[in-house]
């Protein structure tokens, strides 16, 4: 399946003004949605940057495709996810490693369990340490 262009999307997420994040990167935004028929594991192609916010019971596979088809991504995810061992594998096998895990502030009306949410960021040849940062609210 080909990722569809933002700028000629009907989606409702379409519009790169609608999130500061989207706004941020690069004009030329590709994206998926299996809501709207768009299966990232189904890409093909290659980027620079690979951001998303996996469902945790499909973690590894979704990195494992990100890690194919590009040099950095940025998981939201726990930070546990991050340490499963065959997660840790198949990274060190891409030449791929932990930059940086930053903290994200938990809404209040969510479930308080005790456990990081965290924007993991993984970069294809890095060698330095992991930074560990938070986000505040």
């Amino acid at each position: 399946m080909k990722p569809q262009d933002f700028s000629k999307s009907s989606s409702p997420r379409a519009n790169a003004s609608d999130t500061p994040l989207l706004g941020s990167l690069h004009r030329s935004k590709l994206w998926f949605d299996p809501t709207y028929g768009r299966d990232f594991l189904q890409a093909t192609g290659h980027w620079d940057w690979a951001v998303g916010n996996p469902p945790l019971s499909q973690f590894r596979a979704f990195l494992q495709k990100a890690m194919q088809v590009a040099h950095n991504v940025v998981f939201i995810g726990l930070a546990p996810a991050w340490f499963v061992r065959a997660r840790r594998e198949d990274m060190r096998r891409a030449r791929l490693a932990l930059v940086e895990l930053c903290a994200l502030p938990i809404p209040r009306d969510w479930p308080q369990f005790g456990i990081e949410l965290t924007a993991g960021w993984a970069r294809r040849g890095w060698q330095g340490s992991i930074a560990h940062t938070r986000l505040h609210a």
